[in-house]
């Protein structure tokens, strides 16, 4: 009896399981896309209940291949009311039990599926450590054919990109691309994912032929894969273009890059409107955002500082929502805001943005030297044109040795920026040869490497002369200021009329460093010399004349003004003395007119900012059009929930189609208030009063002059 009653339970228990599994067997065992379709849908009762359901299920019968795929569901944000920290526990409760399996192909799913759940999490080194321990296990598979190894070493790449070890990263992109062609296995997706990844890598090498051959590659192979997949249809090409339009910026073709920009912003878009993947949609919004701050940097290159400052704000704004707040993504944002607020020298705001990435970056274990460089550099910058020159040295030289070590003797392109910075800093600051070994340094990188014929090139020789033109050795800044005038970035390549003016924008910088050089070697002038000197700067004057085409606010060409100061001062010193030598009140004209607009360009931005002025013969639903456009560009990036960025896009073009009716309609009204940049004096003597005598005072040099 007592042995019969000891085995009743275990066959009871049997019964039970047996039961069970009919139960299981029984009901519909929904897909994982269906459960994560219920998830988009916020039907969150329902999925828990067949995640869990189905998870025992699987774990019941044992069918371990079907149980990874739980992982992203056990480690799903959502499911878990936002608790990232319950989601990464009850990923890795699931992750422990799937690799005592000790299956190759298994663990390689789980472990990459918890890795992109640590990513969400800004556990990036958790990510790392974790692919890392797959290695030995993957090395023990014999089929030749397997790809799982090369998919670790892919996906340890793209840790160890986002971590900002570069080197390391380029080292498991190859290892992994060169088993996978070793595999032989038409895998074209994989290869469309390295061969992307590794363009990334050549261009932060600063190697553009290589990112250019990676690029293309990229596309042959997207075009074999099955475009049934919403990944081949629309986010694999938008992250492809989000990459080529850095590539296209680089080339100078920065209408291009704004052009491929917007297409791969909308193919984010229409990725996340149609999938139901709850991880993708994520890295989908995060990529997203990632093109919004490259399309504001191409903006801020054109000059459109405005524009570029609202999309890094509505970037920010948008990846508050997104990520926690040490994130390195939100890090990122404040030090590209930062940039963009001293651009706009607005440094009390910049301080704070760079201050607050300074101290994000201590507690975020998604941080890298890279970023950290990045940041120390930007609040180097703003100490230095605060006056707080100890500061500026001290981080400077932190910054750009952390450059150093993160990139491991490579250049990228922010780094080189960098560099003409501190060597100006140096030149500034009575460090002749720290000076010029920096700007040289810089210089013959971009005469040997992928980046020669190209702006990077003409901008390092540029600043080569301004090293020397500020140290006052004129011989050598007349050297390479005449060698960056004669620089053609465009070369055959046909492009844009705004790209045209892009490629010449730091024109006027050598056309006044060229004219000054030759100016302090010359002992004695005489008007035919005076008059070569003034055609040049007039011609930089021209250019940034040109430059207004593209710059469609009063606030922009303030700024452009303050950043041609030099230029529009040695102009009118010129002007003066070749008054002073000819008696000609043709160059008097000039001087006063260039002295006017510039004082007037900085009364028609306040003017801007009041609402209460009245304009004569303008039909006030003109003006109300105006500010009603205005209110709705100021507006736009915050009424995005529903439509995306695509708000944002519609009302900047509103608003640039009302400026081209504007010039045409109202030509006078136009010219007041968006066009001027140098008014003649014939048209400022119309706007005095009969009987009335003005008089301007203005220094020139050190001299003191009154104008009648």
């Amino acid at each position: 009896m007592a042995a019969i009653l000891r085995r009743f339970p275990v066959i009871f228990q049997l019964l039970l399981f047996f039961l069970a599994f009919q139960s299981f067997s029984q009901d519909k065992i929904l897909t994982v896309k269906e459960i994560q379709s219920l998830i988009e849908n916020d039907s969150l009762p329902k999925a828990r209940t067949e995640t869990a359901k189905n998870i025992a299920y699987y774990r019941a019968a044992k069918n371990y291949d079907s149980l990874a795929n739980y992982i992203k569901l056990e480690g799903s944000f959502k499911l878990n009311n936002g608790n990232k920290n319950l989601a990464v526990k009850k990923a890795e409760s699931l992750t422990a039990e799937l690799k005592k399996t000790n299956d190759p192909h298994i663990i390689k799913i789980v472990f990459t599926e918890m890795g992109w759940i640590y990513d969400d999490a800004g556990q990036l080194q958790k990510a790392y450590d974790l692919l890392k321990l797959a290695v030995p296990i993957m090395n023990t598979v014999k089929n030749p054919k397997n790809t799982d190894a090369a998919s670790i070493q892919y996906s340890l790449g793209y840790y160890t990109t986002k971590l900002g070890n570069y080197p390391l990263s380029k080292k498991h992109y190859l290892h992994s691309l060169a088993l996978l062609k070793k595999s032989g296995e038409p895998d074209y997706v994989f290869y469309q994912q390295l061969y992307n990844s590794l363009g990334g890598l050549m261009w932060q090498e600063a190697k553009l032929d290589s990112a250019k051959y990676y690029f293309q590659e990229a596309i042959k192979v997207l075009e074999k894969t099955d475009e049934a997949d919403i990944l081949n249809k629309y986010y694999r090409p938008a992250l492809v273009k989000m990459n080529l339009s850095i590539l296209w910026n680089a080339l100078g073709k920065n209408r291009e890059a704004i052009k491929i920009s917007d297409e791969a912003i909308s193919g984010f878009q229409q990725f996340i409107e149609k999938s139901t993947d709850e991880g993708r949609i994520h890295k989908a919004k995060g990529n997203q955002l990632v093109a919004i701050d490259n399309l504001a940097s191409y903006y801020n290159t054109l000059g459109e500082y405005r524009r570029s400052q609202e999309l890094m704000e509505y970037s920010y704004a948008q990846k508050k929502k997104l990520f926690e707040k040490n994130d390195i993504n939100i890090i990122i944002s404040l030090i590209i805001l930062a940039e963009a607020k001293t651009a706009n020298r607005n440094f009390v705001d910049a301080a704070k943005d760079a201050d607050e990435a300074l101290e994000l970056i201590k507690t975020s274990s998604g941080a890298d030297m890279y970023w950290e460089a990045a940041a120390i550099v930007t609040r180097a910058t703003i100490y230095e044109l605060t006056g707080d020159i100890e500061n500026a040295q001290h981080y400077y030289e932190k910054g750009v040795a952390l450059y150093r070590k993160s990139l491991n003797g490579t250049y990228s392109k922010d780094f080189l920026d960098n560099l003409i910075e501190l060597s100006l800093f140096y030149a500034k600051n009575g460090q002749p040869e720290k000076a010029i070994a920096i700007a040289t340094e810089t210089y013959k990188f971009l005469h040997e490497g992928d980046l020669k014929n190209t702006l990077q090139e003409f901008y390092h020789t540029l600043n080569l002369a301004q090293v020397h033109y500020l140290l006052k050795n004129y011989e050598e800044a007349k050297k390479y200021s005449n060698e960056a005038l004669n620089f053609n970035v465009l070369g055959e390549n046909k492009i844009s009329t705004a790209d045209s003016i892009l490629g010449q924008y730091r024109k006027p910088q050598a056309l006044l460093i060229n004219a000054a050089a030759t100016y302090y070697l010359t002992e004695q002038m005489d008007v035919s010399f005076l008059k070569d000197l003034l055609l040049q700067i007039e011609k930089g004057i021209e250019i940034l004349n040109q430059r207004k085409k593209v710059v469609n606010n009063n606030e922009d060409i303030t700024l452009l003004i303050a950043e041609n100061k030099e230029l529009i001062n040695f102009a009118e010193k010129l002007r003066l003395e070749h008054f002073q030598l000819t008696k000609n009140e043709i160059y008097l004209d000039k001087l006063v007119a260039l002295h006017e607009s510039s004082i007037y360009n900085r009364i028609r931005s306040r003017l801007d900012l009041r609402d209460n002025v009245a304009f004569k013969h303008i039909p006030q639903k003109v003006i109300i059009r105006e500010n009603d456009l205005k209110a709705k560009m100021v507006s736009a990036l915050d009424d995005t929930q529903n439509n995306g960025i695509s708000t944002f896009f519609k009302a900047s073009k509103e608003w640039e189609d009302f400026l081209d009716s504007l010039k045409l309609n109202y030509p006078k009204y136009y010219k007041m208030r968006y066009a001027t940049l140098e008014e003649s004096l014939t048209q400022l003597h119309q706007q005095i009063p009969q009987n009335t005598t003005v008089v301007r005072y203005l220094f020139i040099d050190d001299g003191l002059y009154a104008f009648i």
